[in-house]
């Protein structure tokens, strides 16, 4: 227990020392050490922060969001994944989180309705899996 305080002392220290990072940048750091002391609502709040800066490069911090909502099982990860889709951030990995976003929250008939994403990505591993699970739901 006391190597995990001095790791996040250390971990705080250590941002608290970087020079040069964007203000999107540091409140992601600070919210995954927040996110590894427990403090998963100032962990949020914090990369919605992130967010919301002009400078931001949404696509991690949103899938981090949205990884973290859907493993809470929150029903808010699908807007925030819908945003992050709508924002651009069509790759495959966002297309899969948002796709098994909606497998998480049994929207099984929602998946096969995104043909766009399941014909944009034909041969992602992670897409065809999810297409599958909701074929086998449905």
């Amino acid at each position: 227990m006391i190597f995990l305080i001095k790791g996040f002392c250390w971990s705080a220290k250590m941002l608290d020392s970087l020079r040069g990072i964007k203000k999107w940048q540091r409140l992601n750091l600070q919210s995954v050490i927040e996110f590894k002391r427990g403090r998963e609502d100032l962990s949020e709040d914090l990369m919605r922060q992130a967010l919301r800066e002009p400078e931001v490069k949404p696509s991690s911090i949103g899938i981090s969001l949205v990884c973290w909502l859907s493993k809470a099982q929150n029903a808010r990860s699908l807007t925030v994944c819908q945003n992050c889709v709508r924002r651009g951030q069509k790759g495959p990995k966002s297309s899969a989180i948002y796709l098994n976003c909606l497998l998480d929250l049994g929207k099984a008939e929602t998946v096969l309705e995104e043909t766009k994403i399941l014909n944009e990505f034909p041969e992602d591993k992670v897409v065809l899996v999810s297409r599958a699970s909701a074929l086998e739901v449905v």
